[in-house]
């Protein structure tokens, strides 16, 4: 005889993507940059205890955040907390490029703690944003 034991929730996954851009880009020293930060759960679970950590770039002056879901830190944690499959939340994150920055290339990383679901990003980004 076999006895076999299922978990509840079996192999539950939640495939998340993430889009992210800036406006203006290139951005214009003294002027304003905005990140804008989408999260896709593509399904087929809900994906929950979602936490992104997304820092600006030394010398950027944060000044605000507007979230469709949970809350961001000016140390750069996004708690989104739980995403139904097929739903988006959406991120913007509102700063300036002080006027004593100096031309180049900023680079943001993205980063992710572990979720209560498998997760499994399509993309790796990184976002390039010049100024000007």
């Amino acid at each position: 005889a076999f006895i076999v034991v299922v978990p509840e929730n079996p192999l539950a996954k939640a495939d998340l993507g993430l889009t992210m851009s800036s406006l203006p880009n290139p951005a214009l020293i003294g002027g304003n940059l905005n990140y804008i930060l989408t999260l896709t759960n593509f399904g087929p679970s809900k994906a929950t205890n979602i936490v992104l950590t997304d820092f600006l770039p030394a010398g950027l002056r944060y000044e605000n955040s507007e979230a469709t879901q949970g809350e961001y830190d000016e140390n750069g944690t996004w708690n989104v907390g739980s995403l139904d499959p097929y739903h988006s939340a959406r991120l913007t994150i509102f700063s300036n490029v002080p006027p004593e920055m100096e031309s180049g290339i900023f680079i943001m990383r993205l980063r992710s703690r572990a979720l209560s679901v498998t997760m499994i990003l399509r993309t790796t980004t990184q976002r390039n944003t010049h100024c000007l």
